[in-house]
């Protein structure tokens, strides 16, 4: 079983790919350890292409992120649609705590004060413009995949 979990910054992605790691006992894959190098330095996309391609072989795995390469891949689909408000209220949240240090599923020397700035523009463009590609893929997977849309994932937390 291969799942995918996608979402905006703050949708919870990490948070529910972490719980279903651990109840299913699959590998867990986040994609900010291939896109991120240490110091917020983006890798070359090729490497992150060729570094994916040996993961979603596997015959089990969870992946967190956003990746339309990794959607085609995956058995299962979900995706984390939070409003705005909501992705940037657990973001922020999310920000104040790791703000010196670097969240454990992130690279070494990724404090999120550093990236403060872009995570804002990060979460706005998902939602004014990746949001409806997702969407749109996600329609084309309709019969090929099982798939679950989580509207307003966890809205309450």
């Amino acid at each position: 079983m291969r799942i995918f979990i996608t979402g905006n910054a703050g949708s919870g992605k990490t948070t529910l790919s972490t719980e279903l790691a651990k109840q299913m006992k699959f590998p867990l894959y986040g994609l900010d350890k291939f896109v991120w190098l240490p110091g917020w330095v983006r890798q070359k996309p090729e490497i992150i292409k060729e570094q994916l391609s040996k993961v979603v072989k596997q015959e089990n795995w969870i992946i967190e992120g956003v990746s339309y390469f990794v959607m085609e891949h995956a058995s299962i689909i979900i995706f984390l649609d939070v409003p705005i408000y909501k992705a940037y209220w657990r973001a922020s949240r999310r920000t104040f705590t790791h703000l010196f240090k670097q969240r454990p599923e992130m690279p070494e020397n990724c404090p999120e004060l550093a990236i403060v700035k872009e995570l804002i523009r990060i979460i706005w463009i998902f939602h004014h413009q990746v949001r409806n590609t997702v969407i749109n893929k996600l329609e084309k997977y309709k019969m090929d995949k099982y798939l679950l849309y989580f509207l307003f994932y966890l809205l309450h937390k």
